[in-house]
């Protein structure tokens, strides 16, 4: 540039030996399109790249700003791992916008003031409708779904029940017994 700067690119996990930065600007870590077949290894090696080997690369260690902007694909994603450090004292600021809010506090903003800017409980109404919202929600399943468009990744096998786990055997019922289905 006109100042005397430059700017060097890698891929994840690419060689940045050699070269330090006065600000480095990680952007999607992970491939979003094989988010339903991350290995264990490719987390592994993202977040080892994200949180031990570019730090090492920052200039001033003290005020060189590290920003990592992806879409949340796994709950041990890089996001997680620096999330987990600010809950250890280290300095993380977190921006979290999700296509929609509903007010049930898990498809939240972060932070709450930038809700403000939502229409109808979504971020970007003219681009992404109730209906196109409610496509992707049937195209890409709860996993897919909650992990890119609500930035709140869930188990691949979804999200609080496991329903493959459950044995429905139906017990004797019991004469005098009211029956209460949920």
């Amino acid at each position: 540039n006109t100042a005397g700067g430059s700017r060097y690119c890698v891929g994840t996990g690419g060689a940045v030996t050699g070269f330090h930065g006065h600000f480095l600007l990680v952007d999607d870590p992970l491939d979003p399109n094989a988010a339903g077949k991350l290995t264990q290894a490719d987390l592994k090696e993202a977040n080892r790249w994200v949180s031990e080997t570019l730090p090492s690369r920052k200039v001033n260690k003290e005020v060189t700003v590290t920003v990592l902007v992806m879409q949340r694909l796994h709950q041990e994603d890089p996001s997680a791992i620096l999330l987990k450090r600010r809950s250890a004292g280290i300095q993380v600021k977190h921006l979290k916008f999700p296509a929609e809010i509903d007010g049930s506090g898990l498809n939240q903003v972060t932070p709450r003031k930038y809700a403000a800017c939502y229409v109808d409980g979504l971020l970007d109404p003219a681009r992404l409708s109730k209906a196109v919202l409610a496509e992707y929600r049937v195209t890409l399943g709860q996993f897919g779904y909650s992990a890119q468009f609500l930035q709140t990744p869930v188990p691949l096998g979804g999200g609080m029940f496991k329903v493959s786990r459950f044995t429905i055997e139906p017990p004797p019922v019991p004469a005098d017994i009211k029956r209460v289905v949920r």
